[in-house]
């Protein structure tokens, strides 16, 4: 199971915050290969560009997380409407500074400008997804 992990920086010292996973995730999703974190450290999303979901294997997924005074919940696991396998959705992700915006990248979509086939995977035209958070 992948994870992410939270560090701290307290004057010139860092410290593990806390140690991020998906509830339901599993391995080879590679949760943690992006991540972004709102400014005022309120917001974080973790992208999993490998997940396999109801929209196909690599199709990828993106991850919610809330910090409440330093303790880290899940709020939400995005995927696309309009999702397709080996999209890998979640392969960049990107917060705003106030944690209620993100934008999130599917370099292999095929939607609609593009075509993708598991031979030449990077060949589809790619999309972003903005999300209300």
């Amino acid at each position: 199971r992948c994870s992410a992990y939270v560090f701290d920086n307290a004057g010139n010292s860092w410290s593990q915050e806390t140690k991020l996973s998906a509830e339901e995730g599993g391995s080879s999703e590679w949760f943690g290969a992006s991540v972004a974190v709102s400014g005022d450290g309120s917001t974080a999303l973790v992208g999993a560009h490998y997940d396999a979901n109801p929209n196909g294997y690599t199709s990828g997924s993106t991850y919610l997380f809330d910090n409440a005074g330093n303790s880290w919940t899940q709020q939400a696991k995005f995927t696309p409407d309009d999702g397709d396998s080996e999209d890998h959705f979640g392969f960049d992700v990107a917060v705003s500074s106030d944690g209620t915006t993100g934008l999130i990248g599917a370099y292999n979509d095929e939607d609609p400008n593009g075509e993708s086939s598991a031979e030449f995977v990077g060949t589809g035209a790619g999309s972003a997804y903005i999300f209300n958070l």
